[in-house]
């Protein structure tokens, strides 16, 4: 059973895992809470990208990337199941390396996909979490609260994507307003291939984007970007 902390605990975690906007500040507050919701010494939160596994840290930190077949969260995305283990040591399957090189002793693992199944419903990240502070393997108290907390990160991860979509159509919008407005203004030839250019490159999201103009009588093919302008002799 849950006790009034626990739940109350809970509560909190969910409530603020809904009010994010980002699905990296979801991230940030699974990593920060459900050590505490789950009276554990460690949470972690993977995101599934391609087909590798990026581990959240913290704020201001790199993720660390590894394959998507990597330990038990990696087991979890192939699966898409849960994976409860009461002792790491007594499973083949752990690999022990970070303990060797951290000094750390996994003991307690219980691994949760995130699976979105407002869309694709395919995994999208993995919430785990180690060594229960009473030392005993997680319960199914434990599975049932981090099922529902699972279920509350896919919800919200959805929502801060959709947002984020959201802005980025309003910013192009935007942007092309801009452009529209800048190019009726502009008689200079040049000029106008120069705008045209930096609205491809902002709009299109894209590193670099060069416009090509052939001039036929001259027969040279004039490059234009938003670093410089180059002529070709064909």
């Amino acid at each position: 059973s849950v006790d009034m902390e626990q739940f109350q605990q809970f509560v909190k975690e969910i409530t603020q895992i809904s009010a994010q906007q980002d699905a990296i500040d979801v991230a940030y507050i699974v990593i920060q809470e459900t050590s505490k919701t789950l009276l554990c010494d460690r949470s972690s939160f993977f995101f599934v990208d391609g087909d590798f596994l990026d581990l959240v840290i913290a704020k201001g930190v790199d993720s660390i990337r590894m394959p998507k077949t990597s330990g038990f969260a990696g087991l979890c995305v192939t699966t898409g199941k849960m994976i409860n283990i009461p002792d790491a040591y007594e499973d083949d399957r752990f690999n022990d390396s970070f303990d060797k090189k951290s000094g750390y002793r996994t003991k307690q693992i219980l691994a949760c996909p995130i699976i979105d199944e407002q869309e694709s419903n395919e995994v999208i990240g993995v919430l785990q979490c180690i060594n229960k502070d009473d030392d005993m393997p997680f319960d199914a108290v434990d599975e049932a609260l981090m099922s529902c907390i699972a279920h509350q990160i896919a919800v919200s991860m959805r929502y801060a994507i959709q947002m984020e979509e959201a802005r980025k159509a309003t910013r192009q919008k935007d942007a092309l307003i801009g452009y529209i407005r800048n190019m009726n203004g502009t008689t200079n030839v040049p000029s106008l291939l120069f705008t045209l250019n930096k609205a491809a490159q902002e709009l299109l999201e894209a590193d670099r984007c060069t416009f090509f103009a052939i001039n036929h009588e001259a027969k040279t093919l004039h490059l234009i970007n938003t670093d410089a302008a180059i002529d070709i002799t064909l």
